[in-house]
């Protein structure tokens, strides 16, 4: 049995992620509205719009498999699966957190009100000090706004001119809930 086989795919969270089905038109508008990156580093124009397809077209069918999404890559562009793993996990950290965004920001206007969201951390040894900076400011929930903001300063402290989005670090797994 080869290694791949005994891990379980990393996005095996949203695959379930009642959020994410009932917020997909809301992905497709976060793509639109620019939510996945523009470029990646040393990645060629082709490849990254090759990289946008495969992600597009994983959230529009709700199959959130990053196995699935780094073999379509590799095989469609020049990454390795390791380069294709680290680009395809933050986008899909960071368009599930766009997705969910847009669907909580037209819920607060229906229900004219404001709500509360927090930084959820996955505490393992792969935590990153960004996502434990974040989740200490935020604390037990700030506006979307101020989360935002504070994303941006924490991943600016780490990696100077990073465009942060909801994503402090390439890699991220963090992810932003309402509080309720």
């Amino acid at each position: 049995i080869k290694k791949e086989e005994l891990e379980s795919d990393e996005l095996d969270e949203y695959i379930g992620d009642q959020l994410i089905k009932d917020f997909a038109a809301d992905a497709l508008k976060a793509i639109r509205q620019g939510a996945l990156f523009s470029f990646y580093k040393d990645v060629p124009e082709q490849d990254v719009t090759i990289i946008h397809n495969v992600i597009q077209d994983a959230f529009l069918t709700h199959k959130l498999s990053l196995k699935n999404m780094i073999e379509e890559v590799t095989k469609r562009t020049s990454l390795d699966p390791e380069r294709a793993r680290m680009i395809l996990r933050t986008e899909s950290t960071n368009l599930a957190n766009m997705s969910r965004k847009v669907g909580w920001e037209k819920m607060e206007q229906q229900r004219d009100e404001t709500f509360s969201y927090k930084w959820s951390v996955k505490h393992d040894h792969r935590t990153s000090p960004q996502c434990l900076d974040i989740e200490a400011q935020v604390g037990e929930g700030k506006t979307m706004t101020e989360i935002q903001d504070i994303i941006q300063k924490v991943a600016e402290q780490y990696i100077p001119g990073w465009n942060a989005q909801l994503v402090p670090h390439p890699n991220c797994r963090s992810t932003i809930v309402r509080v309720v």
